[in-house]
């Protein structure tokens, strides 16, 4: 109640966080610092004489212009002048003096280099031998370029000193000398806080005001159908999926169809059919990274390459002996494949082929660096969350009932998962920590595969058909229900969303058709 009430005061009186002195001290410090920072020089000058606040000591000065400079010898003797722990002074000390020695080395004066090592890191460090070891390989080294990369070190410029004062300040008590960028963090840290709050939040704009607090109506947020097109002969569509760069899309039907459309300012507009493309039933489609090539799984088990420009059969991989359900790719070479036959397979466009794990496979889906995979389990009610270039597992997301569909987020840190077909909801999950983080309810499943999906530019909306032909979309956060959107005449079952078209949502049905929607913040 104590914490309520104090938050309850500073929201009706935020001038109350002044009413220390220390507090308005501070406010005055990082105020000039933000004057610094942004060239206003004179202004930071004229609020230091008014003020009588300064923002730094003279020896916090001396110390930040002296690493610019690298006056090393300098540096190191202010640092007993800021009476902090012996240990941080110890580690400051290291680090001053590696700079010292690696900037004499990348200088070619080695005798000094050895000198250093010997008079002033070793004596003060001798309890790290591998690190003291290490340092004087570095005197091996035949050029600057091998010297960085051995050592791992960006150089002397004006730049590399300024990410050291950053490195040291971080053993400083921020009383002593203000971390860099205050205000902005400050000022971030509090907009952040309001978005979190902010039940109906959607993240359309690249920026938002900190003029006036943040706060969504819900009514101002609204959806149009403008354009509806066919999915490939009236058949239904089953799923819709972007191109990487936006500008076209993916969308495979019942009948086998494959359909690839482009984004024009008239719209979307057919590129191509490929008609027939399997055997059976086709059960994904996905876009290479540079675009210019769409993999086809089919329940005949195989996997095909086609020309996105043309349509031209490129080639097919065959290992699988049951339906092949999903693939994505890893790089412009290589890709990974899964099916119900219990094989989770990475491919090389050459033909290479290996056998990564024994799992019976529904769907898979790749973070945008192309390093996490989820891995829905066609047989268990889990999704296996996979580093693809370790080769290691990294978490198991368990559900009570059955998954239909998964997305994750393009940093691959969350997951959506559809869960139920009696109670449908989707969940929210930390793939790192195997953490349920929020529900969402409202759509209807009673007995097909509805594939959600993370909307918005920062992704903090989540998108998911119905079978009753609607759309939902909920704030990530809360959970709240933003709008439904209303069209189709048969189930919803797939959304396509890239965030390089912001206000842009693509929506695929068994009513055979695609329907385009403009999302407005008003």
């Amino acid at each position: 109640m104590e914490v309520i009430s104090k938050r309850r005061k500073l929201a009706e009186d935020p001038f109350s966080l002044f009413s220390s002195p220390d507090r308005k001290t501070e406010a005055v410090r990082i105020i000039l610092q933000s004057l610094r920072e942004f060239g206003f020089d004179k202004s930071a000058a004229q609020l230091e004489m008014d003020s009588g606040i300064k923002l730094e000591n003279e020896n916090v000065e001396k110390f930040k212009k002296g690493i610019i400079e690298g006056q090393w010898d300098q540096v190191t003797s202010i640092v007993p002048e800021f009476n902090i722990q012996a240990t941080k002074q110890s580690k400051i000390h290291f680090c001053l003096k590696e700079q010292k020695y690696l900037e004499l080395i990348e200088n070619g004066d080695f005798q000094r280099a050895l000198d250093c090592l010997r008079n002033e890191l070793t004596p003060n460090h001798q309890e790290d031998h591998e690190k003291l070891h290490k340092l004087a390989s570095h005197l091996l080294c035949q050029s600057p370029e091998e010297l960085k990369k051995t050592a791992d070190w960006t150089g002397s410029s004006s730049q590399a000193r300024q990410q050291l004062l950053k490195k040291v300040q971080f053993y400083i008590p921020p009383d002593i000398m203000i971390p860099p960028d205050r205000l902005q963090l400050l000022l971030s840290q509090a907009l952040t806080h309001q978005i979190s709050e902010c039940k109906y939040h959607r993240d359309f704009k690249d920026t938002h005001s900190l003029l006036e607090d943040h706060m969504c109506e819900n009514q101002l947020f609204t959806a149009k159908n403008i354009q509806t097109i066919g999915g490939g002969n009236e058949e239904e569509v089953w799923d819709v999926v972007f191109s990487n760069n936006g500008e076209a899309m993916a969308s495979i039907c019942k009948n086998t169809t494959i359909s690839i459309w482009n984004f024009t300012e008239q719209g979307f507009t057919k590129r191509f059919d490929i008609l027939n493309s399997h055997s059976h039933n086709v059960l994904s489609v996905s876009w290479s990274p540079n675009n210019d090539r769409i993999l086809s799984t089919g329940a005949d088990g195989v996997i095909k390459l086609w020309n996105a420009q043309t349509g031209e059969f490129i080639s097919e991989f065959k290992e699988h002996t049951d339906k092949v359900t999903s693939s994505e790719w890893i790089n412009d070479r290589e890709f990974i494949s899964g099916g119900v036959d219990r094989k989770f397979m990475a491919w090389k466009c050459a033909g290479e082929k290996q056998k990564l794990l024994d799992i019976r496979v529904r769907q898979l889906q790749k973070s945008e660096n192309c390093k996490i995979v989820a891995i829905l389990n066609a047989a268990i009610n889990e999704v296996v969350i996979y580093n693809i270039e370790t080769h290691e597992e990294i978490t198991r997301i368990k559900e009570e009932d059955k998954i239909t569909c998964i997305s994750l987020s393009s940093s691959g840190n969350e997951l959506i998962t559809n869960v139920s077909l009696t109670d449908p909801h989707l969940n929210l999950w930390n793939t790192q920590t195997g953490c349920l983080i929020q529900m969402y309810k409202g759509h209807s499943q009673e007995k097909y595969q509805l594939k959600p999906c993370f909307i918005g530019l920062k992704e903090e909306l989540i998108a998911c058909g119905s079978e009753d032909g609607s759309i939902f979309i909920w704030n990530k956060l809360h959970g709240t229900v933003l709008v439904t959107l209303k069209d189709h005449t048969g189930p919803v079952n797939s959304i396509a969303y890239s965030r390089l078209r912001p206000h842009c949502l693509v929506s695929a049905s068994d009513d055979g058709s695609l329907k385009v929607w403009s999302l407005t913040d008003n």
